[in-house]
């Protein structure tokens, strides 16, 4: 840290800075922790640590802490000894602004409603300190409401600017020189103002800048033309009078001080400087995967600009020579969230897969043909190289693990580059390193600034004439920066701007108006660019696309990507182009490409940011329903839960009953995605947007919420709850769709079923909807599921076991893995009741395999429990550890009709092996779990191996027969009823 006691300077207005005694402080990596310190400050008032937790860190599993760690950074950077900025207490924190100045309350300290009577000075200095737009570059997309809250100071802070240029520009009339200063600031930060693109234009031609003003004109007649043809009729009415005031020399005259240079050549290939020791240390780690034919891994972080992807490229190079295979891809910011798109780079696209009912067997496909896509050379060595992982996928991470663990007896290195600063902003990927480093060796290579004569070595071979030294000290060591900044000086020797990305917008006012269109364009779609899809934004005919392509690639900005596509130079450039737009003409932009996107079919995702970015909340919440159905699909969960929860941000700006419908669809990405013991918060809401469904007439969206409702009930197991919403169900659905009615009558019998009550009800319940679904084409998995339960009830087997084979193709055919499982859960109890023990095991298995692929609960360990009992069952071999863990799990879950079920199974199974301690144990749980949940044949079972039990040790066994009796006088399923009736006549036969 500078010198403390310094007097200490915060700059909000452009790029976040520190500043002790004008000397900038070195800021943390995060974003969030500089967000924060940005944030307490332009505030300038205490804040709730909740309320900072809920702004910054909405997902993580510990918000205090990671606000504690924050903290503590920036204490080390705004604290002195004796006198700390950062004021926090146990339930605030604060920002001390009395003992620093900060640029954005200096000029909200000015009295905006009488700017004229402000000295010139005073305004100039307020003027100056708009070094670009507020926080430039410290976005946090996943933070909605910080997000929110900067978007709104940008634009209150813009509409600031523009009045204090407009007041120094007419302050400077009798100035020109001046007064085209100050007018060419206000067109950039207030880019739709007709008045002031019209003084402009005037200023330009007066002082002699004609072809300038030709280049702005052109520009700003695009621009308009977004607005509408009335802007752009009045524009070209204006150039047009203008000219004729020129007078008809003005054609003739030679160029003005405004007058662009001729654009310089495109840049060579440079050569790769500097990085001896890293590179030594990758290709180390490629031979120790050829050696032991074994994955080893690197991961090389650094800050951007450094040189990660040069040292990459510079590896993949250097493998190629020695005859080792490369993929190679990368992970784009605007991407974020889309699945697998590094591994679509790397490949060139993902294989083909067959179609399957069965979603997870699909997965599993996907993955399966991109590892034989990986291998398919297997004795050629592989160098996997990864770029920017800070910004990769979940499913992407997922991947990499399956491929690394497919490839045994393969030379594998794998390389990951990031930015570190931003990892801990991404917690799949933060995970999936982690595993990696548990499973795999992996090296950790960290780049440092260049030294000093590599920096020079490297400019000298741009062939710079310009001040190097000057280069060398001001480039820190980035060799990005060296570069731009020795383009810069060799074009414009005298003027040397303040930072990297004045250098870009530099380089972007001497462009071509229509190349610079482009670029601006690309900014704002994102890091590559699609010529097929910008160039009806750009309104260009194909000459003069093509052309200003080639402008562009002749003055590095971009260059040509495989298969037809471009890329900037680099992601800063990319950076610096987009935060030179206003905030206005950004949201437009954004708008335009959402259309545009939406009407071509592009990625839901990236319709999702634009329509966002550009105001339209509908499209962005339809967009986020879409891509979250698709993250569903592809087994994304993760992607889809982060989709839902921000399309939940967006539509509570909806109106009723827009609302309340998008907020049900987002309800059920959520569900199909989050573990069951977070299902809480949604079934609150989901009870709420029912009531409200109610109110605005939306019977179907009402029966929605209902079912949604059951569904967690059931997975819960609060059976009686699960009942009372299941009939709400069946009841709102009277007045819904035929499609919505058939559903909700045979989830009321197959709720009736389960609880084994109202048994005739439920049969005539599942008659009305086999009737109406043949009336009107419909199905639902539910009615042969109700029927397989009502006749297992009545012990007629084979028709039980036709109608759950028939409900579980009917949900794999309908892609829902839930009610598959309950189906397939209900065949495999089925044949554990009739001791089919080799069936059983074979479905117990399936079972296994289709609940890892379904949303965390009660499933996993109710299918591992099964299949434990059931091959101790067949095999006896006396190892119940897996059983006993999976009984664990399933006690964690508390879902207490699957413990029944389980635990009833496995005491008879142990009563069988002479195992007489643990089987009373396991009988005694069933019992308390059937009791609660006042199921009749699952205490009679139960009862049924206490008396068993009893009889096996010689103790009293009247106790339990009484209440078996009391039982067995009522209704029970065939299956429970034989049981019973032997442990009451001879108990010795009870199993």
């Amino acid at each position: 840290m500078e010198k403390e006691g310094a007097p200490l300077e915060l700059r909000l207005l452009g790029e976040l800075e520190v500043l002790r005694a004008d000397v900038r402080v070195e800021l943390p990596p995060s974003r969030k922790t500089r967000a924060l310190l940005a944030y307490l400050a332009a505030t300038g008032r205490p804040h709730r640590r909740e309320r900072l937790c809920t702004i910054f860190w909405e997902i993580p599993d510990d918000p205090r802490g990671s606000l504690r760690w924050s903290l503590s950074r920036l204490r080390a950077i705004v604290d002195d000894s004796d006198a700390p900025r950062i004021i926090a207490d146990r339930d605030t924190v604060a920002f001390d602004i009395t003992r620093c100045r900060v640029d954005v309350l200096a000029v909200r300290a000015l009295d905006a409603k009488r700017l004229d009577r402000i000295s010139t000075p005073l305004l100039a200095e307020a003027a100056d300190r708009f070094r670009g737009e507020f926080l430039e570059d410290l976005d946090l997309p996943r933070s909605h409401d910080f997000q929110s809250w900067c978007a709104a100071e940008r634009e209150d802070l813009r509409r600031l600017n523009a009045r204090i240029l407009a007041e120094l520009r007419r302050r400077h009339d009798a100035d020109p020189e001046t007064a085209l200063t100050y007018a060419r600031r206000l067109v950039h930060a207030d880019p739709f103002n007709e008045d002031a693109r019209a003084d402009f234009l005037r200023l330009l031609m007066r002082t002699g800048r004609r072809q300038e003003a030709e280049s702005q004109f052109e520009s700003a007649e695009r621009l308009f033309r977004e607005l509408g043809e009335d802007s752009a009729d009045r524009l070209r009415r204006l150039w047009r009078s203008e000219r004729v005031a020129a007078g008809t020399r003005a054609a003739g005259l030679p160029p003005g001080p405004g007058t662009e240079p001729a654009p310089s050549p495109a840049p060579s290939p440079l050569p790769f400087i500097g990085r001896a020791e890293a590179i030594r240390e990758l290709i180390d780690v490629v031979d120790q995967a050829i050696g032991t034919l074994k994955p080893h891994l690197a991961t090389v972080l650094g800050e951007p600009g450094i040189g990660k992807s040069r040292l990459v490229a510079e590896l993949a190079g250097q493998a190629r020579g020695r005859g080792v295979r490369v993929l190679a891809g990368r992970s784009y910011d605007t991407r974020l969230g889309a699945a697998y798109a590094p591994w679509i780079e790397a490949l060139g696209e993902l294989p083909e897969v067959e179609a399957a009912a069965d979603a997870d067997r699909g997965r599993q496909r996907l993955f399966a043909a991109i590892a034989s896509k990986v291998s398919e050379n297997g004795r050629t060595p592989l160098l996997l190289i990864f770029d920017d992982i800070q910004w990769m996928d979940g499913a992407s991470g997922d991947l990499l693990q399956f491929v690394l663990r497919s490839l045994h007896g393969m030379a594998v290195a794998v390389i990951l580059a990031a930015r570190e600063g931003e990892l801990p902003d991404n917690p799949a990927v933060t995970a999936m390193l982690r595993s990696l480093r548990r499973d795999h060796p992996l090296r950790e290579i960290r780049l440092a600034p260049l030294e000093a004569k590599d920096i020079e070595l490297l400019v000298r071979t741009t062939g710079c004439e310009a001040d190097i030294p000057r280069i060398v000290s001001l480039s820190g060591g980035n060799p990005l920066y060296a570069l731009e900044l020795s383009r810069s000086l060799a074009e414009q020797p005298e003027i040397l701007p303040h930072s990297l990305k004045e250098l870009v917008r530099d380089r972007l006012e001497r462009l071509p108006a229509d190349a610079a269109e482009i670029l601006r364009w690309a900014s704002v779609l994102g890091p590559g660019l699609d010529p097929g899809l910008i160039e009806p934004l750009c309104a260009l005919g194909p000459d003069q696309f093509v052309r200003a392509l080639e402008s562009l690639e002749r003055h590095g900005m971009l260059y040509p990507e495989r298969g037809g596509g471009y890329a900037f130079s680099h992601g800063l450039v990319h950076q610096a182009v987009y935060t030179g737009l206003s905030e206005p003409r950004r949201r437009l932009m954004h708008l335009k490409i959402a259309r545009l996107m939406r009407a071509k079919g592009t990625d839901p995702l990236l319709v999702a940011h634009h329509a966002t970015a550009g105001g339209d909340t509908e499209m962005a919440v339809m967009a986020c329903i879409e891509a979250g159905r698709q993250a569903l699909r592809l087994f994304a969960h993760d992607h889809a839960l982060l989709l839902a929860r921000r399309g939940r941000h967006y539509a509570d700006d909806l109106p009723e009953p827009t609302r309340c419908e998008r907020l049900i669809d987002l309800a059920g990405i959520e569900l199909g995605a989050s573990p069951l013991d977070d299902a809480g918060d949604i079934s609150a809401r989901l009870e709420q947007l029912a009531e409200t469904a109610l109110d605005h007439g939306r019977a179907e969206c009402a029966w929605r919420c209902y079912k949604m409702l059951a569904d967690i009930r059931w997975a819960k197991g609060a059976w009686s709850d699960a009942r009372r919403d299941t009939l709400h169900s069946e009841l709102v659905s009277r007045v819904a769709g035929d499609g919505e009615r058939v559903v909700a009558l045979a989830e009321a019998a197959r709720c009736l079923a389960m609880l084994e009550r109202d048994l005739d009800t439920a049969g005539a319940l599942v008659i009305e909807a086999e009737q109406l679904a043949r009336r009107n084409g419909a199905t639902s998995t539910a009615i042969a599921d109700a029927a397989g339960l009502l006749a297992a009830y009545r012990g007629q087997v084979d028709e039980a076991r036709q109608q759950f084979r028939l409900a579980r193709l009917l949900a794999r055919q309908q892609g829902d893995r839930l009610s598959e499982f309950l189906a397939l859960e209900h065949l495999a109890t089925l044949e554990i009741e009739q001791e089919n023990w080799t069936a059983a095991c074979a479905l117990s298995a399936e079972l296994m395999a289709l609940a890892a692929r379904i949303r965390p609960g009660s499933e996993q360990p109710f299918a591992e429990a099964l299949h434990a009992i059931c091959c101790e069952a067949r095999s006896q071999s006396g190892d119940l550890a897996a059983f006993d863990r999976a009984m664990n799990a399933l006690r964690s879950a508390d879902s207490k009709h699957r413990i029944t079920f389980a635990a009833v199974i496995a005491a008879q199974v142990l009563l069988d092996r002479g195992l007489i301690a643990p089987a009373r144990r396991l009988a005694e749980e069933a019992l308390e779990a059937s009791t609660a949940l006042n199921r009749r044949s699952g205490q009679a079972w139960a009862l049924a191996m206490l008396v068993e039990v009893a009889y096996r040790t010689g103790e009293d066994k009247r106790p339990w027969q009484d209440r078996l009796r009391l039982l067995a006088d009522g209704t029970l399923a065939e299956a429970v009823r034989r049981r019973a009736g032997a442990a009451l006549a001879e108990p010795a036969a009870a199993t």
